[in-house]
């Protein structure tokens, strides 16, 4: 009995989207080439030949993408052929070939008493200690809703490793305490995450961020004990202002490097 394997001409596919992992296909055909009425060609008998690719070995252009599925198909005109297709996807830690980026800046409004106000620090965390300073806008201690900027980014990645959820819940409403995709230390806040898995166990996750110019900072002012801003006459144009600001800032640092799976 001797088994020929050949793989199909014009078969192999091979599929990248950014959406998507990468994926291949290909198709071969495993038959009898001297048929004996005694020994038939099953299935399992043509995937065992070693001209075969086996789950888990290299697709021969793409190293990063092995053999992750296989599908037999018996040929119905022959006992003694047998179609295999090979389906291929990325594997192994970091195995992907892409990371997929969106991001977006838009005008978003914040409460103001102050205009150039100072002491805003990227790693403070807490309230500031002392009156910001700065040029008043309130009126009668209402503050003024001033566009700041603001950048969202997701970052998306096929990784053969399941995300550390821990880690993503630990880091999530925190900052970047160093330099990350191009953003200033503090100045991104991590949103959280999303993923999925597929049925080749490649999980797709994406990882959500949002920067703004006072390094999510916001302006808070003090309140007297009826609750109502503490106020002076100051401007005798705008009347009563808020006698005293101050930075707050409620979101402290994390290590973004933490996040298992990220693949920047």
């Amino acid at each position: 009995m001797s088994v020929v394997v050949n793989e199909l001409t014009g078969t192999r596919t091979m599929q990248r989207f950014a959406l998507t992992t990468p994926r291949a296909r290909r198709t071969f055909m495993v038959f009898e080439n001297e048929p004996s009425d005694i020994n038939q060609l099953t299935g399992m008998k043509a995937y065992a030949h070693p001209d075969v690719p086996k789950v888990g070995d290299k697709h021969p252009e793409d190293g990063r993408m092995r053999a992750a599925t296989f599908d037999i198909q018996a040929v119905e005109e022959s006992d003694y052929a047998q179609t295999i297709i090979i389906n291929y996807a990325v594997s192994g830690v970091g195995g992907s070939t892409f990371t997929m980026r969106s991001t977006s800046v838009k005008g978003k409004y914040e409460d103001f008493w102050r205009l150039g106000a100072e002491g805003l620090s990227p790693t403070f965390v807490g309230r500031s200690s002392n009156d910001i300073g700065g040029t008043r806008i309130d009126v009668s201690g209402y503050a003024v809703s001033i566009p700041i900027f603001q950048q969202m980014l997701d970052v998306r990645s096929p990784y053969y490793n399941e995300p550390n959820f821990d880690v993503i819940r630990v880091l999530t409403n925190k900052r970047n305490q160093s330099p990350f995709e191009g953003f200033p230390t503090g100045s991104l806040l991590f949103l959280g995450a999303q993923s999925t898995v597929d049925n080749n166990n490649v999980w797709q996750t994406t990882y959500k961020f949002a920067a703004d110019e006072l390094y999510h900072a916001r302006q808070v002012a003090r309140r007297d004990t009826d609750g109502k801003v503490g106020t002076n006459d100051l401007n005798d144009t705008l009347g009563l202002q808020a006698t005293t600001v101050y930075w707050v800032q409620m979101h402290r640092l994390g290590n973004f490097g933490e996040l298992t799976g990220y693949n920047p």
